[in-house]
């Protein structure tokens, strides 16, 4: 049986939405990965440095 038009664009578009789904999700943890963690000390100097200042 012929699918219809609008069904071949639902599914396309479905294709679609769970291929940025897995692509999103991959790159999440990689740049959780990738960037050091700093302790509160140095987290503190660098934004000093950058003219933040924290506030209660």
């Amino acid at each position: 049986m012929a699918m219809k038009k609008t069904d071949l664009e639902k599914n396309k578009a479905l294709k679609l939405n769970n291929a940025m789904r897995h692509a999103n999700a991959a790159s999440f943890g990689k740049s959780a990965l990738e960037e050091p963690k700093l302790d509160q000390r140095e987290q503190r100097k660098l934004d000093q440095a950058q003219g933040l200042v924290p506030f209660a």
